[in-house]
This record gives structure tokens, sequence and C-alpha cells, in this order.
């Protein structure tokens, strides 16, 4: 056989010759390429399986102590981070803004146990909610995150929220015994409560949207009341709308 191939690759050549020749080098080249390709590929998955479960397999603890949950800051303020772990060195921790690494701070101790405060200088980001994050970093080279948690970041924040009544206009009549009370809220950082008073007392107080209020008149409150709402931002600053209405004896 070895003979014959060689007798092929001899001039002359014909055209049959020819396509035996292209034959035979593809064969001999595309086999060993493939082969390479298939090993790479395994090769690239197997790392990436490898790099996800020690992902899982940390032994670390990392967690933010200070500002705590829904804190409003503002200016330079430290954030508390607190690692351990109980089989391996921290060799560093980081403080995430968002999706984005802010700093790093290494652990020159190489101890178990290692707190740290990071300076967070928060007027150099939007006034709003951020979400911050920890992730900590052994010696084993594994990886473990924190649970993150909202701040409201507001600097010199002098602009109040609005309110309105979307459901009812000022002057306007009812009839209904049961009637929908709904508000328009809006605030430039966002919405800490809502207060809804109906003649001078409390009847609901929202920190959540939506903001909308089934107030019960009855058949024995027949004439004018007045509705107040009062909207409070997270750094304090309030807006109240004010309507009355008049409810009528005749039911819808």
């Amino acid at each position: 056989m070895l003979k014959e191939f060689k007798k092929i690759l001899l001039p002359p050549y014909n055209p049959r010759d020819l396509y035996s020749i292209f034959i035979t080098l593809f064969i001999v080249l595309a086999i060993p390429v493939t082969v390479l390709q298939v090993t790479l590929t395994r090769d690239t998955r197997s790392q990436a399986a490898l790099l996800n479960e020690k992902s899982f397999i940390s032994t670390s603890l990392v967690n933010i102590t200070d500002p705590s949950d829904g804190e409003i800051i503002s200016g330079v303020r430290n954030i508390q981070i607190e690692a351990s772990d109980e089989s391996y060195a921290i060799s560093s921790v980081s403080l995430i803004v968002g999706e984005n690494i802010l700093v790093t701070v290494n652990n020159t101790n190489a101890s178990s146990k290692f707190t740290t405060a990071v300076p967070f200088d928060s007027t150099k980001f939007k006034n709003g909610e951020t979400i911050l994050s920890a992730i900590a970093n052994n010696t084993n080279g594994l990886v473990q995150a924190s649970n993150p948690i909202k701040i409201v970041i507001g600097n010199n924040d002098l602009e109040p929220p609005t309110v309105s009544f979307e459901t009812l206009r000022d002057g306007s009549y009812v009839s209904s015994l049961t009637i929908a009370v709904k508000l328009n809220v809006a605030d430039n950082l966002g919405i800490e409560k809502v207060s809804l008073l109906i003649d001078g007392r409390q009847v609901k107080e929202f920190f959540q949207p939506p903001y909308l209020y089934s107030w019960v008149v009855g058949n024995g409150s027949t004439g004018n009341h007045k509705l107040a709402a009062t909207a409070t931002d997270f750094v304090g600053n309030t807006q109240t709308s004010e309507i009355s209405v008049y409810k009528s004896t005749t039911q819808d």
C-alpha cells in the first residue's frame, strides 16, 4: 500500500492522481486538528467546571456590618467589612458598589479573621439608592461574597417629593359608600413613607407603592371632608397635598 501511495505522489500526474493526492492530504491534516480542537474544548470546560465548583466550597464568611441596610448616608463614610475563615487565612477583602469593585484591601497579617474600614466618598455617586456588597479571598484561592445591602445616598438634597390625589379632585362630590383614594407620589431619591389623613386623622401610612386606600365613607358622613397626603423622602424632605370633597346622601 505504501508503494502505491508513493507512486501516486510521483509525477507525471493526471487529474485522477491529483484528486487522490488532495483527499489523502485532507485526511492526514484534518484528523489531528479535529482531535486537538476536541481536546482543547474538553480542557476548557473542565477548568470552568473546577472554577465553578471552587466558588461554592469556600469556607470564608464576609459581611458589611456598617452602615445598616436601608440607611441614608452622605459625605465620606467608612464601610465596615468583617471576614473570617475556619480553614484558611483571609488574604483580602473588596468593597463592591453596584457591580464594580471600588477598592481591595490586603490582609498583611495573614490571619483567619480580618476587619477593615473602607472610606466611601458618597459625593462621587448619584443621589438615590445604591447597592453595596463585599467579597473575601482566602489563601487557598477561594472567593466568598456577602449579602448585598441597600443604602440611600443623599448629599445636599433640598428637593421635596411630589404628591397628588389621582382619583379625587378638590371640590368634587362623592356619593359611594366606599371610595378609592389613589395617590401619585415621586421623588428624585425615593420615598420613605406617605401618610394619608382624613378629617385630621391618619387612616393609612404607606411605605411602598401602590398608594391606594379604600375609604369607607358610610351613610352618616354627609358633608365636607378634608383629605391630606404627606410624602417624605429618604433625607427628610416633605410635601403635603390637601383637597376637600363633599359627600352627598345619594349612592351610586
